[in-house]
């Protein structure tokens, strides 16, 4: 895989979100607690991944924008 490549899937918000539910799936199908709260946890990692490329991929007048509404709440 080339850098450029490699770039591109890391700011694709569905590479992640397609990752965090190939987890979710194993969890479902794994009989031990402990394995499955370690890939939902990875899923959830993943979840936060596909959150920060959305937002890395967002006009920065949206994401200031957000950041306004966020702290007068």
């Amino acid at each position: 895989m080339k850098h450029g490549q490699l770039l591109m899937i890391l700011d694709d918000p569905q590479h992640w979100l397609y990752r965090a539910k190939q987890m979710r799936r194993l969890a479902e199908d794994t009989r031990e607690p402990k394995t499955r709260r370690m890939l939902l946890s990875i899923a959830e990692g993943y979840d936060k991944r596909a959150k920060r490329a959305q937002e890395r991929s967002e006009p920065t007048t949206m994401i200031a924008a957000k950041v306004l509404v966020g702290t007068r709440g």
